[in-house]
């Protein structure tokens, strides 16, 4: 098939390129895709390094309109469109376009103009906010894909704890902070700043990280992966609804157990792979003992994420889509 991913454009990919989510997950569909011999496109920030044989079409960082203009004309070379990215603009500008689109976001937080078909949930909880806000169907495909021959199994250590996210509120890492203090242990934070975050949070946190605890800001994927093999539990406060965590199936993948509170897709995700709680109290107990075997973690994440697994699915899904699928 000839396929035209449209990835999140907030930063340049390239194969050594530092972590992030969406956007990462984009670039790794986008190699796979290839290696099973198909014909791939991928829409990515201006300047991103891409592997030869993998046409970019260049987006105009943190714009998705504009860069829309840039790719328009072309939208029916391709014999499907799976779409990662924020808004969608290809299926809401052309009718019956054979496009798959990912919704990211729960819609009780923020609902953006959707289009009217095709929509993926990427988990179940996704799949029913998604139906109850829109008033329309979502396909509920798991689309969070972890290599399990990059993220290997790792024993913790290190004895220290781990807290992964970009740095904005939301998700968690300065709270992570104030729980390590208060139990004393060692902590470990990975996250960079995206151009449309402020730097006060960011600030907020190197200036806390001291002593036992360490920010190491933005990181490869390399050593954002030793941490995780290393880290006794990711802990992840996070502070609203999420439909799922990649952090948080690439930690399990890795053998590394999560903590985190009970909101929106998380108990579905976290399953056998670590403690979901429901107050500090409880966050901080799960700390003290946490104790799982990381063999069975890393079995679990295997099982549900292996991205030999979910890249079929997709490319099945896709193959049903380019010959006229549609819900």
């Amino acid at each position: 098939m000839k396929i035209l991913v449209n990835g999140a454009i907030a930063v340049p990919l390239s194969p050594n390129g530092q972590y992030y989510g969406c956007e990462r997950l984009a670039y790794e569909y986008t190699i796979k895709f290839k290696e099973l011999k198909h014909d791939v496109s991928l829409v990515a920030v201006e300047g991103s390094i891409l592997p030869e044989g993998i046409e970019l079409i260049s987006a105009v960082q943190n714009n998705e309109q504009d860069s829309y203009t840039r790719y328009a004309s072309r939208l029916k070379e391709f014999d499907v469109i799976l779409d990662l990215s924020h808004q969608h603009w290809p299926a809401l500008n052309v009718e019956g376009l054979p496009v798959v689109n990912i919704f990211w976001h729960d819609p009780y937080l923020a609902k953006f103009p959707e289009p009217k078909y095709n929509m993926i949930a990427i988990s179940q909880y996704a799949k029913k906010v998604f139906e109850e806000v829109y008033k329309q169907e979502a396909y509920y495909q798991e689309t969070i894909e972890v290599d399990p021959e990059v993220y290997q199994l790792g024993y913790g250590n290190s004895n220290r704890f781990l807290a992964v996210g970009k740095m904005s509120q939301e998700k968690g890492n300065l709270e992570a902070v104030r729980l390590a203090r208060k139990l004393g242990v060692s902590l470990d934070v990975v996250g960079g700043r995206m151009p449309t975050d402020p730097d006060d949070y960011e600030a907020l946190v190197k200036f806390l990280a001291y002593g036992n605890i360490k920010c190491w800001g933005n990181t490869t994927d390399q050593a954002k992966i030793a941490l995780m093999q290393n880290a006794k539990a990711l802990i992840y406060p996070v502070y609203q609804l999420e439909i799922h965590s990649h952090k948080s199936c690439e930690a399990m993948m890795c053998g590394c157990p999560v903590i985190t509170y009970n909101f929106g897709a998380m108990k579905e995700v976290i399953g056998e792979g670590g403690i979901v709680v429901d107050t500090e109290e409880e966050f901080l107990r799960a700390m003290k003992n946490i104790s799982l075997d990381r063999e069975k973690v890393r079995q679990y994440a295997v099982d549900r994420w292996s991205c030999g697994r979910i890249v079929e699915d997709y490319i099945t899904l896709l193959e049903k889509v380019a010959n006229g699928r549609r819900w």
